[in-house]
This record gives structure tokens, C-alpha cells and sequence, in this order.
């Protein structure tokens, strides 16, 4: 008897740990990732998928009440958008300014990659 309510008690608790939360979160990283590819592969200055993807992060990030995440994205969004207000930016700028948002979403990536899957 005794075994019998053991087994159900388990069964209940290992049934009950699908309930907790997930800390990954698969939109976020696969929009992250997405920023990277845009930021590192494109060859010319176009920024208009780069900003949709930063914007999203940012806007995402401010409604799940973890500072630490929206400050980043608010800063990936920064750098995006000072490539996008600038008018006719020399080939030079654009390399460096896509470098820095590369560096920056890396990190994240690596930062958010590691969390469990």
C-alpha cells in the first residue's frame, strides 16, 4: 500500500514540474539570431530588417519584467538606429556600425543560448 501512494506522489510531483515556467524563450532568440544574420551577412547599408528585428526585441523585452534583457535590446536597438538615421553613410561607417550590433547580439546570443532548452 505503502509503495502504491508512493508511486502516485511521484507521478503527481514529476507531472507538476511541466507547469513551471521555461527560461528559454524561442521567439526571443530565433528574432536575436535573425538580427545577427542580418547585421553580419548583408553587404550593402539596408537597415529596415535589421530595425523590424531590433524594434520587436525591444518592445518583446519590455513586457517580460526583466530590465537586464530590455536594456540590452535597447541598446542593440541604439546602434540599429543611429545606422538608420544616417543619411547616405560611407561604406566605412556601415561596416563598423553592423560590427558593433554584431558584437553586441553574440553576446546575447551566447548570454541567452546558454539558458536551458
Amino acid at each position: 500500500m505503502m509503495n502504491k501512494v508512493n508511486v502516485f506522489l511521484l507521478t503527481i510531483f514529476l507531472s507538476s514540474c511541466s507547469l513551471l515556467p521555461d527560461p528559454f524563450d524561442n521567439i526571443e532568440y530565433m528574432h536575436l539570431v535573425h538580427l545577427n544574420i542580418l547585421a553580419a551577412e548583408t553587404k550593402d547599408c539596408q537597415v529596415s530588417e535589421m530595425k523590424y528585428y531590433s524594434q520587436f526585441l525591444q518592445r518583446y523585452s519590455e513586457g517580460t519584467l526583466n530590465t537586464n534583457t530590455a536594456k540590452i535590446y535597447g541598446e542593440i536597438n541604439t546602434l540599429v538606429e543611429e545606422l538608420h538615421a544616417r543619411e547616405n553613410p560611407s561604406p566605412m561607417y556601415c561596416i563598423l556600425k553592423k560590427e558593433s550590433i554584431v558584437e553586441v547580439t553574440d553576446d546575447a546570443i551566447e548570454t541567452f543560448g546558454g539558458r536551458f532548452k
